[in-house]
């Protein structure tokens, strides 16, 4: 019976280190798809403008530059000077939520 305490109060000590790395190990993940689906965007729309012969790599690159600028640091910049640092940790976080609706993940 003691080891399934000891056991036991092991795993309620470790549950939150365990949470705290599964949530910042979405970060990468969340990034990732953030870039993924704003390249998708580029290409339908170069598709649309009729850019037809482009590298393949040109919705990736523009996706990923896309993301770091518009969806980390003008949000991260614009909610520092509203609000100061809780805007700056919030506006990258709200900018990735309005992505995920719009890519519909």
């Amino acid at each position: 019976m003691a080891e399934q305490t000891e056991s036991t109060a092991l795993r309620i000590v470790r549950a939150p280190f365990f949470l705290l790395s599964v949530a910042l190990s979405l970060l990468p993940l969340l990034a990732l798809f953030a870039s993924v689906s704003i390249g998708a965007w580029f290409d339908d729309v170069l598709t649309w403008l009729g850019y037809e012969q482009r590298p393949r790599w040109l919705p990736a690159v523009l996706g990923v530059l896309s993301y770091a600028g518009l969806g980390i640091a003008a949000p991260a910049f614009l909610g520092n000077l509203l609000i100061g640092w809780p805007g700056a940790v919030a506006g990258p976080v709200l900018a990735l939520a309005l992505i995920a609706v719009l890519g519909r993940w």
